[in-house]
């Protein structure tokens, strides 16, 4: 019981950055995916992961993380507006 209650304040931890810091996420994101011990780490650096990681200069961030934050700000609306979804579509059934 205590392994789901765990999973579920997890889940919704990730939810709350995701919609409220979509910028720490992909920031994390980025130091992992572009980490020195990564595959990825020897390929170019797309230009929202040099400006979120510090490499390069950046007169402002680039159009690419707005659109990315977007995109990361909307899946934390589904992820929380689903399982919602479904719990009142039940309470009504």
């Amino acid at each position: 019981m205590w392994r789901v209650v765990i999973l579920l304040a997890l889940i919704l931890v990730l939810c709350f950055y995701l919609v409220f810091r979509p910028r720490q996420v992909l920031r994390f994101s980025a130091s992992i995916l572009y980490s020195p011990i990564s595959p990825l780490h020897r390929k170019p650096l797309p230009t929202w992961a040099g400006y979120l990681l510090g490499r390069g200069e950046f007169e402002g961030p680039p159009a690419s993380l707005g659109r990315l934050e977007d995109d990361a700000r909307m899946l934390g609306y589904v992820l929380i507006a689903v399982p919602l979804a479904l719990l009142v579509a039940l309470l009504f059934l």
